[in-house]
């Protein structure tokens, strides 16, 4: 009976609605192309709760730092924001195209962070070239039980098999089965 459930409880008469868990949107860009604030705002009103978002662009301006005031910014959001640990930006960093904002070093503190759930878009290219350093990066994630996404567009065949081998999680480019 309902006097069984306790205080506290409340009921809400759904009858004609439909009840579903909140959504999660697995890859987003909320440091790029609006705020935090703002992205919630509206991903709530269609359901979504929770957003896994890269970082990339506070790392590209402030390194580190920029992460940390990115992260700060989504705790007060009425959703739940996690990011990835900026690789494009450690990347870069060692290419000579970027300027030197991500070591390793910070790569490894960032993905202890509790709201950092794993290492951002790793580009193909750079797996495959056997760079010693990135595959010790990714060892080091995959030890913390975390996840390394990729970004494949253009691999394919042994590239994409290499990447795949490597240990890659997730892609959100592809396109076709291969």
């Amino acid at each position: 009976s309902r006097s069984d459930w306790g205080d506290g409880i409340r009921i809400i008469d759904a009858d004609g609605f439909f009840a579903v868990p909140g959504f999660l949107d697995s890859h987003t860009h909320c440091d790029s192309f609006q705020t935090p604030g703002e992205l919630a705002r509206h991903a709530l009103l269609h359901g979504t709760t929770v957003l896994i978002t890269e970082v990339y662009h506070f790392a590209n301006a402030l390194g580190p730092e920029g992460v940390a005031i990115f992260l700060s910014e989504t705790e007060r959001q009425p959703l739940r924001i996690y990011a990835v640990a900026p690789t494009i930006t450690y990347l870069r960093t060692h290419d000579g195209h970027g300027l030197p904002r991500m070591t390793s070093a910070a790569m490894r503190e960032l993905l202890t962070h509790d709201r950092i759930v794993g290492m951002g878009e790793l580009a193909w290219p750079y797996v495959t070239e056997h760079r010693l350093d990135l595959l010790e990066l990714m060892h080091y994630t995959y030890r913390l039980r975390k996840t390394v996404e990729g970004h494949g567009a253009g691999a394919t065949g042994p590239h994409l098999t290499a990447f795949a081998a490597a240990g890659v999680d997730s892609c959100h480019e592809p396109i076709t089965a291969s």
